[in-house]
């Protein structure tokens, strides 16, 4: 199982990936801003940053001698728009629905709808967590309907619950302090993100023998 200590090594790792892949990671980020644009687009944006980015991991730890370049963004755009924007829909339709009723039942007068809040508190937290699975699942799993694949993001936050957290809570302070530095600095956030959650779920499915990797080499 993967412990805090590994879950920090995955960002330690990440982030010299992604310095060395400095280029191809700025390229990535500015292509996703660009295409995100229309807001709708947003999630089949995704489909191609993190497409990219699972190729950027293969070619540096599996040494694919096909070599990522930013073609490979369109390659993910056109091949995963659709799916991705499904998940990305109903994922933000499940934070909407957790969200309006948590805060409907703690604005309510009935005392024991108030206390329904703390179980939601703790639901809207494993939400948050299985964020950091969801699109990396998606690519691994393109065949999986969409339940499935919120299902493993859930198994693997309840399997992995202080790594999950230490991973999203690194990301969050990673964001908080891009935006607020501001400037060409958010020009890097987004794709050094998605490199983290794909490299943590990479590791993890090394872990179940998924996929063939020298776990020892990379985490």
């Amino acid at each position: 199982m993967i412990s805090g200590t590994v879950a920090w090594t995955i960002v330690t790792i990440s982030a010299r990936l992604f310095y060395r892949r400095l280029g191809i990671c700025l390229a990535a980020n500015l292509l996703w801003i660009i295409t995100s644009l229309p807001i709708i687009t947003m999630p089949a944006a995704a489909g191609g940053l993190f497409y990219l980015m699972s190729r950027v991991i293969a070619d540096e730890h599996d040494l694919d001698p096909d070599e990522a370049t930013i073609r490979d963004f369109w390659v993910g755009f056109r091949s995963y728009w659709g799916k991705f924007s499904l998940l990305g829909f109903l994922d933000l339709a499940a934070f909407l629905l957790l969200s309006f009723t948590a805060y409907f039942y703690w604005q309510s007068t009935v005392e024991l709808l108030n206390w329904l809040v703390g179980p939601l508190a703790i639901l809207l937290l494993t939400f948050l967590g299985m964020q950091l699975y969801l699109f990396p699942l998606r690519l691994a799993y393109p065949t999986e309907s969409v339940r499935s694949i919120f299902r493993r993001a859930f198994l693997l936050v309840l399997a992995r619950p202080i790594d999950s957290m230490l991973l999203v809570t690194w990301l969050l302070i990673l964001m908080v302090v891009c935006f607020a530095l501001g400037g060409p600095v958010l020009l890097l956030l987004f794709s050094a993100m998605a490199l983290v959650q794909t490299f943590a779920l990479r590791v993890i499915r090394i872990e179940h023998g998924e996929i063939s990797g020298d776990k020892a080499k990379e985490v």
